[in-house]
């Protein structure tokens, strides 16, 4: 579904246009082995199909997340985008930073235009994005240095490829509760491993509880200088590891009630305890193969909960970390517990249970997606 929106190889027309433009002003005289890059990139599809064409928003290739008014959604510009947002950009980037600058040209980016975009650099061959939140740097490398030139684009979409194949990033609903905004979803849906110059963690933990899954993971976004995180939520089915009979767990269906969250800091001192109702107003009942959505509706509580819809799948909740220091590639661990009810909130059928959210490490990724 997200390979569909590709468009066919570059028309010849179409890539002497974009070279030519490409090599006017300032890169005129400059040697610039990454525009071989840039056209092996647009020989293999040139671009996606965008605005209202049956693709972008939502079949981005480069994936998307969301939490509250913030969507991203990255797709693969044509050459065509290629060539209008670098004149669009040219001046600009250039006042962010003279010396790389000049030589990125935005080869993907957000459906909404600026927010969030990846460029080629025209010498090296290495894929940046903006990194507005780091005051030492306008732009970041969105992949570890490589030992091979100019393979840095490559490096950077074969890892992503991988991370897609492996189900590590999955095709999802970018915003929760919206089946139209199903994409690539760029929080992990299983551990990426040890994070290099982290002490510990990772952006992905799964923890069990009496048969209640927690998917825990985060997101860097550079755009806003800080971390989203993602909650997913479900009751295990028999067969999965984990999982439990109705009798052995002793209830049909359970629903949130409590939250508590314990933010670690960088420096591993004690943190800070936040706790509240449910999450954003929501209090969700989990049963095997789904999970119904409760709002709060007033004030009083539990009186004042609107029943939703049953649902099949896994209940989604995503927010936001406060902000990333300037420059800090390690915001610490975020974990905590959700207070669950056996039954439902009205009509309890046990004692409420803790279940373990497995702290997860809010760190800058080495590939940046």
């Amino acid at each position: 579904a997200v390979a569909a929106p590709l468009r066919p190889a570059v028309h010849p027309a179409r890539w002497f246009e974009l070279r030519r433009a490409l090599r006017t002003g300032p890169l005129s005289s400059q040697r610039l082995p990454g525009m071989a890059v840039l056209r092996l990139l647009l020989e293999q599809c040139d671009g996606q199909e965008r605005d209202g064409q049956g693709a972008l928003p939502w079949n981005g290739c480069i994936g998307g997340y969301s939490a509250y008014d913030h969507v991203v959604c990255v797709g693969i510009n044509s050459a065509f985008y290629i060539r209008l947002w670098t004149q669009r950009l040219a001046e600009g980037l250039a006042d962010l930073d003279a010396t790389l600058g000049p030589f990125l040209v935005p080869i993907a980016q957000n459906y909404r235009g600026v927010d969030k975009i990846f460029f080629l650099h025209l010498v090296t061959g290495d894929v940046y994005y903006l990194n507005p939140s780091d005051r030492t740097s306008s732009f970041a490398r969105a992949h570890p240095p490589v030992t091979v030139p100019f393979s840095g684009l490559v490096l950077w979409l074969e890892t992503l490829a991988a991370r897609v194949r492996d189900g590590t990033y999955k095709s999802s609903e970018i915003i929760p509760g919206h089946p139209a905004t199903r994409g690539l979803c760029l929080f992990p849906q299983k551990p990426l491993g040890q994070t290099p110059g982290v002490r510990s963690g990772s952006a992905c933990t799964v923890e069990v509880t009496k048969g209640v899954e927690v998917l825990a993971s985060c997101q860097f976004v550079p755009e806003q200088g800080r971390w989203m995180y993602s909650i997913r939520l479900r009751l295990l089915q028999e067969g999965e590891p984990g999982a439990l009979t109705v009798a052995d767990r002793g209830f049909e269906t359970c629903q949130l009630l409590d939250r508590h969250w314990h933010i670690v800091p960088p420096d591993g001192g004690a943190g800070e305890h936040v706790r509240g109702r449910g999450v954003v107003g929501q209090f969700p009942v989990l049963r095997n193969g789904g999970h119904r959505t409760d709002m709060q509706n007033g004030h009083d509580f539990p009186d004042s909960l609107v029943e939703g819809e049953w649902a099949t799948g896994a209940f989604v909740y995503q927010s936001c970390s406060g902000p990333a220091g300037q420059g800090e590639r390690y915001g610490g661990e975020f974990g905590g517990e959700l207070t669950f009810i056996p039954g439902t909130l009205m009509n309890p059928t046990g004692e409420p249970f803790d279940v373990k959210v497995a702290p997860f490490t809010l760190s800058v990724p080495d590939f940046m997606f």
